[in-house]
């Protein structure tokens, strides 16, 4: 019998959550999660920019629902907005604000994807286990650099230098988004069980 895969469940189905309770760890059959995940016909996998820039590879598995590009900014200190881009109102409802931040393209701080419903996370196709600290910490990465993206170029290369600069800082375990971690460990990595 095969080793199970340890996989993080990203289940925040609001537009910007940052709630470490929408991140479950969970472990899998390999058969169950190649059939029923990675094998799904509508199924995306999405290799994380950011993730990849920390050390760390985590891939991203959600069904593909449309295609479009989303643009997250904050204006004059209110709460996040989400610019989506080719996409249908109603989909605001179950849109799974953790995973879509996880397609950010690092260029332009575009979402490739807008990700409705659960999302799964692995690492190294699971063999070696993510903690949900780990996918918080980068999501939250993202999530506060995009104080300075917007759709200004200038703004674009700024985005890019100061995420280029915290992914130096993560590694080593000296970087915190500004608000704190809440007592969320974002460094550790799951222990197999």
């Amino acid at each position: 019998m095969s080793e199970d895969l340890y996989v993080v469940e990203l289940d925040t189905r609001n537009l910007l959550s940052n709630d470490i309770d929408g991140y479950k760890e969970s472990r899998c059959n390999p058969d169950f999660f190649q059939s029923r995940i990675r094998d799904h016909p509508r199924m995306v996998s999405h290799q994380s920019e950011v993730a990849t820039m920390c050390g760390l590879n985590l891939k991203l598995y959600f069904i593909k629902y449309k295609t479009g590009l989303a643009h997250h900014y904050r204006r004059g200190g209110e709460a996040d907005v989400m610019q989506l881009v080719a996409f249908q109102p109603d989909l605001l409802s179950s849109n799974n604000g953790a995973a879509t931040f996880l397609t950010t393209n690092v260029d332009t701080g575009l979402s490739e994807h807008i990700v409705c419903g659960k999302a799964y996370v692995v690492r190294d196709e699971g063999k070696y286990p993510l903690s949900k600290g780990q996918v918080w910490g980068i999501q939250e990465m993202i999530h506060c650099v995009m104080d300075i993206y917007d759709m200004d170029p200038e703004n674009m290369r700024e985005g890019r230098q100061t995420l280029e600069r915290w992914t130096t800082e993560y590694p080593t375990g000296n970087w915190e988004p500004r608000s704190g971690t809440g007592g969320v460990d974002m460094y550790s990595p799951r222990r197999a069980t």
